[in-house]
Parts: structure tokens; C-alpha cells; sequence
């Protein structure tokens, strides 16, 4: 690959950076207490930065070294500041470039993520807002999900599970142990719920559907989603002592205890499109 054909795989993309914290989450930086650092290649060589941050970084171009197949950004004296491994795709669409030099960073985009959704000076901090999805949900479903909770700089919890039942009962546990998130949301069905929505925080319990009958995320505060959760473990376990052989659905345990337990205390969100 030369400079011709790097550019051709970085054009008319926004790249976002990103900072790994922990295993289980990573954050964006934010420029001046405003827009988060994106950065977009032009075939000059310059780079241009899409959102709207109080101050610039100090990289200020690109290059392509074509003998160890890396991009280049360069600072404004033109020495080299970041070194990144040429992009690679993930199985929803997302293109990953890693940073060399420092482990913990890589750039990050989807080839149709709005512009407009990065000029919101509103940064919501990652420890504190957070989507717990069940893995084998991001293997099997869209991608538009993980997307739209990108563009809302919702972090994502992943849930290694054999199935739903193990999922619920691992994100209790997770909700119970991890006291400084705020806003929760369950995902239990793959749904394309708009970033929009994932920025709000509703007063209430918010149950979005995929269709009338599924149940595809719940989002409220840590403590409505570890009641539910808990009324939902305590009321398959009440059937699985009275009737050990039965077969207990978990979606239709959600179902019941949400009509049962919390129908006067839930509403039913409406998807919107970004």
C-alpha cells in the first residue's frame, strides 16, 4: 500500500479517538471541556478535526510510511506523534486503527456515522452511563446498536454467557458491584435504538420493544434495573422450586414481572431515527 491507497481507505471518515481505562470500558478525550477529538484525512496531507473543541490537538498532519505500513501523524513541527497500524473491520462495520506507541489508544469509525452527532458539546462521562449487553446479542444482531451507543459515547459492558437465564443473572451481579453507574441499560434483544434515545435519561423505567411482544432494552437508574432484575431472578427461581421440571423462559419471565410488578411505574419508549 502506497499513500495513494492509504488515503483511499481513511477518506470521508471520521475517526474518533479513543482511550482504554479498563478492560471492560474505554472513553473518548475531550478538547477543552467541548467536543471530543475526531480527526478526518485529507489527501494533501493535512488533517482537519470535524467537531467542535475548545482547543486543537498538536497533530496537524499525515503521511503514509509505506516500509512499515503505518500512518503517520505528525505535529505541527512536523516530528512524528502517533504511529497507527493500517485500519482493520470488525464484524458489524467498524474500522479500528491502532496506536503502536501507546497500547491503550486506537481510532475508531463507522463508514456512515453523522457529523452532526459529534458537534454536541454534551460529554457523557463513560464510569457513569453504560449499556450491559449479552455478547452472543452483538455477534448474531445488526451492529446498529454498538453503533448508536458509540455516537452517544455510551460505554458498553459485554457479558461472556451460554445463554439469557446466565446473562441476567451476571448482570445483577455486575449492577450490585459497580455502584458509581447512574443510567443502566439492560439489552436482552438486538434493536436499533437511536443514539438519540441512549442520551436521554428517562425519569422513569423504559422499556423500548423490538416488536409487541419482545422486550429488546430496559433503561432506567442502577437501582429500578437491580429491582427488576432481582424480581425477575426471585420470580424464576420461585418456579423452577415449585416446578423443577418446567422450562422457564427468561423473556417471558421479564414480561410477566414487568405487567405483574412494575406496570404502573414503566412506560413504553418510542425509537427515533438520528
Amino acid at each position: 500500500m502506497n499513500q495513494q491507497t492509504a488515503y483511499n481507505a481513511l477518506k470521508n471518515k471520521v475517526w474518533i479517538l479513543y482511550h482504554s481505562v479498563r478492560d471492560d470500558w474505554a472513553k473518548t478525550t475531550t478538547m477543552g471541556d467541548k467536543g471530543i477529538l475526531t480527526i478526518a484525512f485529507a489527501k494533501n496531507g493535512n488533517l482537519s478535526f470535524p467537531s467542535t473543541m475548545g482547543f486543537l490537538p498538536n497533530i496537524r498532519t499525515w503521511n503514509f510510511d509505506e516500509q512499515n505500513q503505518t500512518v503517520v501523524l505528525n505535529k505541527e513541527n512536523g516530528a512524528p506523534d502517533r504511529i497507527l497500524k493500517l485500519p482493520v473491520e470488525d464484524h458489524v462495520g467498524r474500522l479500528f486503527m491502532y496506536d503502536s506507541s501507546k497500547q491503550t489508544d486506537w481510532f475508531e469509525c463507522f463508514n456512515n456515522i453523522n457529523l452532526d452527532d459529534l458537534y454536541s458539546p454534551v460529554v457523557i462521562p463513560s464510569e457513569h452511563k453504560k449499556i450491559i449487553v449479552w455478547s452472543e446479542i452483538i455477534k448474531s444482531g445488526t451492529g446498529l446498536l454498538v453503533e448508536n451507543a458509540s455516537k452517544a459515547l455510551v460505554s458498553m459492558k459485554k457479558i461472556e454467557a451460554e445463554n439469557l437465564w446466565q446473562f441476567l443473572d451476571t448482570a445483577y451481579y455486575y449492577l450490585i458491584t459497580h455502584s458509581k453507574l447512574d443510567f443502566v441499560g439492560i439489552v436482552i434483544k438486538d434493536i436499533n435504538i437511536s443514539a438519540n434515545r441512549l442520551l436521554e435519561t428517562p425519569k422513569r423505567l423504559t422499556v423500548y420493544k423490538k416488536s409487541d411482544s419482545e422486550i429488546g432494552i430496559i433503561l432506567g437508574s442502577r437501582a429500578e434495573l437491580i429491582e427488576l432484575l432481582a424480581e425477575i431472578l426471585i420470580f424464576r427461581n420461585h418456579i423452577q422450586l415449585h416446578s423443577p421440571s418446567e422450562v422457564v423462559s427468561p423473556r417471558i419471565v421479564t414480561e410477566k414481572v414487568i405487567t405483574q410488578f412494575f406496570a404502573t411505574r414503566i412506560i413504553k419508549g418510542t425509537k427515533s431515527k438520528d
